[in-house]
């Protein structure tokens, strides 16, 4: 028995840090290709030894509801305990980003920390040995990240075409994929503009239902196609005279990307 705890008071093994890392595998958000509703960001977890199953949980900053924040592995099923090198996916529905949130992820499981020590016996007719705890031990680790405000908006503009003027009082509806109703009774203010924020990505039908006295209403539905951060500017130029012209611009709200491109109208 001298000899065992001499040897283990002699060992050069040292215990390992039984801190867990959280690590950010995407740097932006983005529609989870799974589900439209939802933007994803995908996360994994490691730690300087082996690590067992590890469990999850994820918390608003303001300690407030977390508003429809879910925890999925990358089959988007969902669940807040996972097996060691899985990764998992956090998703915020769309819907929800009315303004920016932080949240705090928290992460718990069992990483082998301590070390096994092992010794010849003096005797040859002993067996040797190895002096060791429990091997494994509570890790723990957190890791706090943001979501933005869902910057996807269409921004629709009146005007004369020939002399510019912005027109007030023309009325729209904004209709899904599915020509259902999303927003009725849109009507263009003092400017000749109507802003609708927040959108879902994804496709929409412009329709104009009333023109302002003395113009012609445009008859025929817009389509659209919105992405996440998208901003869509329609630009709707009445003739009194004449069927109105449609432009379309595009640009891509980013912290990092900022782009701006002008699309084709067919069919006019």
């Amino acid at each position: 028995m001298h000899k065992i705890i001499n040897d283990a008071n002699n060992s050069n093994e040292s215990k390992v840090s039984s801190t867990i890392t959280i690590n950010k595998l995407e740097k932006e958000w983005k529609q989870d290709e799974m589900d439209k509703q939802y933007v994803s960001k995908i996360f994994n977890v490691t730690a300087n030894s082996n690590i067992k199953n590890y469990t999850i949980k994820i918390t608003k900053e303001n300690a407030q509801d977390i508003g429809g924040i879910k925890l999925t592995n990358l089959q988007n099923e969902e669940k807040n305990q996972f097996e060691p090198n899985e990764k998992f996916k956090v998703l915020v529905p769309i819907k929800n980003m009315t303004e920016s949130g932080a949240f705090k992820l928290t992460v718990e499981g069992q990483v082998q920390t301590k070390p096994i020590l092992y010794g010849v016996a003096p005797n040859s007719s002993w067996q040797d040995y190895a002096l060791t705890g429990a091997t494994y031990e509570d890790g723990v680790g957190e890791k706090s990240d943001e979501y933005p405000e869902n910057e996807t908006k269409i921004i629709i503009i009146k005007e004369d075409e020939k002399t510019k003027e912005r027109l007030e009082g023309t009325e729209f509806q904004l209709l899904d994929e599915n020509k259902q109703i999303v927003y009725a009774d849109l009507k263009t203010d003092k400017e000749g503009k109507i802003e609708i924020k927040h959108l879902l990505p994804g496709k929409y039908y412009l329709k104009e239902t009333k023109a302002k006295e003395g113009y012609e209403r445009y008859e025929e539905e817009i389509e659209l196609q919105v992405g996440f951060h998208e901003q869509t500017t329609i630009t709707v130029n009445n003739s009194k005279e004449e069927k109105p012209k449609v432009e379309i611009e595009k640009s891509i709200k980013s912290k990092e990307i900022s782009a701006m491109k002008t699309l084709p109208v067919t069919g006019m």
